[in-house]
């Protein structure tokens, strides 16, 4: 029998071991290949994979941004195994994509996460999209041949971005090239999906695209053990049980752009199945999300000044449906009145950027939004009636100021900024930024980041107060988190490699957990965590190489003011290569480890993909969970200890075409 000393050990030798192979020894060899040129002697052009916009109003390096930033391209992915949109999140280092009881994916980021995202600022390009009642975003609502690329920042933005910053931002950034794609995958579980990127350039300086998907999976059957059992249910309702998880979704996005105006309009509907409702073991159920997005802006570029206007509506609303949800013998379901259409955003504003001189700059913006849902609540399936309130239609407006100075000295950059916020429920506040980034070198740079994410209360944590199902505290605050980064970017035209050491500390964290069967929504205690981030990207003629690796200190820890740290990975480590075989061949993988959490064992899961294209047509299949694996994640969202949910199927496969024209 091996004792507790002996397989702490091998666990430790485990981590070692998987360490080395999956970020040393690539990082190793690819700093040990010879390199032409440095990283500034390219064009912006040739420098495309290392260029962002989410830390900055406009694009610049990641050496040289204001804050933590990761970005990864669909076709490097796909090459490796990684063909969704939750899947390539995943592959982010800092991020782990728990599944949930309700069937929706909620985003942890550093370990703080959120039933429904409300940590989470989700962009399509510059556009927030969110739910205002629950906070969700639609991970399912994008069409992935829409997608140019993903850049996400790790820890708040603090001056341009206000609510759900406060873990972190996602900016999904859209494509804009003239060129189409039509593609169909299909692969076990009936899965079949088709999409497609259409564009027409009217001009040189504009052009319209449409991009659609339409997917239907009958999933996979996986075993939710240990779930939390209300205390009105029948004194035998079973703990544990087998249950499907299958997703359908179709989406659209349409633009316009020219010179300085941008249109996009969005939409989707999608349906997840898993457990719902109370979320016991006899509340199979199904989870629907439905929304659109319209948003539009105009920019003036002067001489030393670009001037912004912006305006955008998002409609969204969630409803869902449950076997035995009342009261565990009878079917039910939730939704908002008016089919939704009282569920939006709308928010407006200006900003503006003014540079006194090549080194000083100015930046100025102020917001305007007005959030407002409709009563929601729980209805009979039987006799469609409501049957219980949860909360009842509500508005606030919330708005905001901020300013910024970026001043570069020599070899040193300064910002010093500030937002400030005021919510009409839950108050005011002002969070400070400031960067200092030091350039070592030509490939090099030093970051030192300081930053403060303000996040309101939605209507359903303000505003639910419905016996025996959900509970809210009326005087629920705002919660901040102040992150502190101290990050080293080494950039070459081929490498790119990304150390930091991260402190946040979070002060009335928003927080939800079950007592009794009955959901309460509080402002925790403060707490602290505090970690490190790798990140390596390396590209040849023949390899695409990626590896990042996370540390979460408290992870996987019984902490009394942190009850969420026992649900976070202590490490968790993504490694994908693609290997070149040809000019029209490739064979590409990705490995991707996450350690125990809670009751949830450590789980290592290996994609295989191989590529051939021909002409216009690109033929792919991959061969996903080759180990085999039984991917289970703790129950994070009800803060059960015990229990574990269903994470994906064993061994299945995925085929597909794409004709690019």
């Amino acid at each position: 029998m091996i004792s507790p000393l002996e397989n702490k050990i091998r666990k430790i030798l485990f981590y070692l071991i998987f360490i080395f192979l999956t970020v040393l020894a690539p990082m190793y060899a690819a700093f040990a290949a010879p390199e032409e040129a440095d990283f500034f002697d390219f064009s912006l052009t040739e420098l495309h994979n290392y260029n962002v916009s989410i830390a900055s109003h406009q694009e610049e390096n990641i050496p040289g941004t204001p804050a933590v930033v990761s970005r990864y391209t669909p076709e490097d992915l796909n090459k490796m195994g990684i063909n969704s949109f939750k899947d390539m999140l995943s592959f982010i280092p800092g991020i782990v994509m728990p599944n949930s009881t309700l069937g929706n994916q909620p985003v942890m980021i550093r370990g703080l996460v959120e039933t429904f995202n409300q940590k989470v600022l989700f962009l399509i390009d510059d556009i927030p999209y969110w739910m205002s009642s629950h906070s969700d975003f639609p991970t399912l609502g994008i069409p992935i041949e829409a997608i140019e690329h993903i850049e996400v920042i790790r820890g708040p933005g603090a001056v341009y971005y206000g609510t759900n910053a406060s873990a972190g931002v996602i900016k999904v950034i859209t494509r804009k090239d003239t060129g189409n794609t039509l593609a169909i995958s299909g692969g076990s579980n009936k899965l079949l999906r088709g999409s497609g990127y259409l564009s027409y350039a009217i001009d040189d300086s504009s052009h319209i695209s449409l991009a659609f998907e339409k997917q239907n999976d009958n999933g996979y059957t996986g075993d939710y053990e240990n779930m939390s059992i209300p205390p009105n249910f029948p004194a035998n309702t079973p703990a544990s049980r087998s249950a499907t998880n299958s997703e359908s979704t179709r989406s659209f996005l349409a633009q316009y752009s020219n010179t300085n105006l941008h249109l996009i309009l969005q939409g989707f509907k999608s349906t997840v199945e898993s457990l719902s409702g109370p979320a016991s073991a006899i509340n199979p159920g199904y989870f629907d999300s439905e929304g659109y997005l319209l948003g539009a802006d105009y920019t003036w570029y002067l001489e030393n000044t670009e001037i912004k206007l912006f305006s955008d509506y998002n409609r969204y609303y969630p409803s869902l449906y449950a076997d035995n949800f009342l009261g565990g013998v009878k079917d039910g379901y939730t939704k908002v009145d008016n089919s939704g259409h009282d569920n939006y955003r709308w928010r407006s504003g200006v900003n503006l950027s003014y540079a006194w001189k090549k080194q000083l700059k100015f930046f100025f913006g102020a917001e305007y939004e007005k959030r407002e849902t409709a009563s929601y609540g729980v209805y009979s399936e039987e006799t469609d009636k409501l049957v219980a309130p949860i909360y009842p239609e509500a508005d606030l407006v919330e708005s905001s100021v901020y300013a910024q100075v970026d001043y570069i000295l020599s070899n040193w950059r300064f910002l010093l900024g500030a937002r400030y916020v005021d919510n009409e429920k839950s108050g005011s506040d002002i969070m400070p930024r400031l960067s200092g980034i030091y350039k070592i070198d030509n490939r090099s740079s030093l970051k030192l980041l300081y930053s403060v994410g303000f996040n309101s209360p939605n209507f359903l944590q303000l505003e639910a107060n419905s016996s025996g199902l959900v509970s809210s505290a009326a005087d629920l605050v705002a919660e901040t988190v102040h992150s502190l980064d101290l990050a080293y970017t080494f950039t070459t035209l081929r490498k790119l490699f990304v150390a930091n050491l991260y402190y946040l500390r979070a002060k009335d964290s928003i927080q939800r957990n079950r007592v009794g069967g009955v959901i309460n929504h509080f402002n925790g205690e403060s707490f602290d965590r505090y970690g490190a981030e790798f990140d390596f990207q390396y590209r040849s003629k023949d390899w695409t190489v990626f590896t990042n690796l996370t540390y979460n200190h408290q992870g996987n820890r019984n902490i009394d003011d942190d009850e969420l740290a026992l649900f976070v990975p202590r490490l968790t480590a993504n490694f994908g290569a693609t290997y070149y075989l040809s000019g029209y061949q490739s064979l590409g993988g990705s490995l991707q480890y996450l350690s125990d959490r809670a009751k949830a064992d450590a789980v290592t899961v290996l994609n295989v993909n191989y590529s051939h294209t021909f002409n216009k047509f690109e033929l792919f299949a991959t061969l996903r969970n080759l180990t085999d694996e039984k991917i289970q994640h703790p129950d994070v969202i009800n803060l059960n200890k015990e229990g574990l949910v269903p994470g994906g199927d064993g061994i299945n496969i995925l085929l597909g075409l794409k004709y690019n024209f």
